[in-house]
């Protein structure tokens, strides 16, 4: 305890000594209510504005939308028998409905594990049951809106892993009396068969026509009890930073922190229209950065249809063009793909662009920043560098000012003792292992042992089981996974 503290005021009057980095907080107001109280206060401020819209089947949901939805979905769930600290775990393609149920389990503080449906096999399926225990499974068999009748084999791989299932019919209330290898599981969700439980997401707009909801003091008194620092959300990690840690969980706190910091640092307001691709929802770039951000802010989403990028250049500029964008969202691949199609000849018209990138990789040029700035004619290209548990925020840099620093309230540092409560400072230039601060990060993870909580010290630093250096010069990079 004492020798943090002591290396902490070593750090503050010899900085360059020790790796550690820290933002500063810039006037900008940390976020601390639960996620509830932002969808409540968006939907009384902006209740017919527009949340998201969908290119893919070409649908608006307003803010008033979403929390109706919302409240009746968490409402429903309640029903099920889901309760505080239990997990709803999810293999769907992502749209209006991966929202509502991210939020829903947020209502009522649960964690919501989204998983990429090609990801859906019996052997991941079994993995991920024993590794997160849900009492609901979700699965569904839509694919951009539409019924895809190629996603029948779901049944089959369920039925392989889920043998009880075969003794219930789609729509009845009690779906198994209890399944013997999972008998945690209470309630399996296949949309399009027993949907109508859970309602889909434009059929009961007219459920609830009033903006004082009736389930409103009942979810009220529910967020009372939840503290915003509870995980609500569980993402699967592309490049994992351990072996076994191939999920990463994110708070109340963290989603709406990073969504308010994404505003703040790009300066949106609620006349905005901010994009990203369909494949980013189960990313923390489209599950976290931008709805939050939406929330905090107001502006409306627009999901782009994958299709969008197998049309001729002349199409894809068309679409774009005319969709009136402030923001386009993405990650380097993203961009390079479109550059490679549009080419030099056609140009894109966007106000601004965000690159989200990881720290394991090499980090981007400022010539690309440079580029992407002059093919979609746009005023500046802002690019947010940071490891997965950050959502990539940690530091950030713009095409036309250079780098602009670390992000208000986080801080980086590379310590030398793993598993000791106050580990000691290592000198710049030394391999080490990295901790972050700040609203970003959340101290809960998943395991194959099970729910396992890494140390927080009494400044809020947290340890990310993740090798990193930082430089004499200030530049820091996290290692890649070391898998053995």
């Amino acid at each position: 305890m004492r020798s943090s503290r002591v290396f902490a005021s070593i750090c503050a009057v010899e900085p360059s000594r020790y790796s550690e980095i820290i933002g500063n907080k810039n006037g900008h107001t940390l976020l601390d209510q639960n996620i509830a109280y932002y969808i409540r206060k968006n939907s009384r401020i902006r209740n017919k504005d527009s949340f998201l819209h969908s290119r893919i089947i070409d649908k608006r949901w307003s803010f008033g939308d979403l929390r109706k939805q919302v409240e009746y979905l968490s409402r429903n769930l309640l029903s099920m028998g889901l309760r505080p600290s239990e997990r709803v775990m999810s293999f769907s393609y992502g749209c209006f409905e991966n929202y509502l149920l991210q939020l829903a389990c947020s209502f009522l503080g649960c964690m919501y594990i989204a998983i990429p449906p090609e990801h859906y096999t019996a052997d991941k399926l079994r993995s991920y049951l024993n590794q997160f225990q849900p009492q609901i499974l979700y699965l569904s068999d839509k694919y951009q809106g539409q019924t895809d009748h190629a996603k029948f084999s779901l049944y089959d791989v369920l039925l392989s892993v889920i043998p009880e299932l075969a003794f219930s019919y789609p729509g009845q209330t009690v779906q198994f009396e209890q399944s013997q290898e999972f008998p945690y599981l209470k309630k399996c969700i296949i949309n399009g068969r027993n949907g109508e439980e859970i309602k889909e997401a434009h059929k009961f707009t007219h459920l609830l026509p009033s903006i004082h909801s009736y389930h409103e003091d009942h979810l009220g008194r529910f967020n009372l009890l939840l503290h915003p620092d509870e995980p609500i959300l569980s993402l699967w990690n592309v490049d994992p930073p351990l072996e076994d840690k191939t999920f990463t969980s994110y708070s109340h706190m963290h989603c709406m922190n990073s969504g308010s910091q994404f505003t703040n640092a790009l300066g949106l307001d609620s006349r905005c229209r901010v994009s990203f691709l369909h494949r980013h929802f189960s990313t923390p770039l489209g599950a976290i950065v931008v709805p939050f951000a939406s929330l905090s802010t107001g502006f409306e989403i627009v999901l782009q249809n994958e299709d969008l990028l197998r049309k001729s250049p002349v199409d894809i500029v068309a679409e774009v063009n005319q969709q009136n964008l402030t923001c386009f969202v993405g990650n380097r691949v993203d961009f390079e793909r479109i550059m490679n199609i549009c080419g030099s000849e056609h140009r894109l018209s966007v106000n601004q662009i965000a690159i989200f990138e990881d720290s394991s990789v090499e980090e981007t040029s400022q010539d690309f920043l440079l580029l992407v700035k002059e093919r979609f004619k746009a005023q500046d290209v802002i690019l947010f560098r940071g490891p997965v548990e950050s959502c990539y925020m940690v530091t950030h840099r713009s095409a036309n000012q250079g780098d602009l620093g670390i992000l208000p309230y986080t801080g980086l540092k590379v310590v030398g003792d793993r598993g000791t409560y106050d580990a000691k400072i290592l000198s710049r230039g030394v391999r080490g292992n990295l901790r972050l601060r700040g609203p970003h990060v959340t101290p809960y993870y998943y395991s194959n042992a099970g729910l396992l909580t890494e140390f927080q010290d009494e400044l809020g630093w947290i340890a990310t089981s993740r090798d990193g250096r930082i430089e004499q010069n200030g530049a820091w990079i996290a290692m890649k996974a070391q898998i053995y």
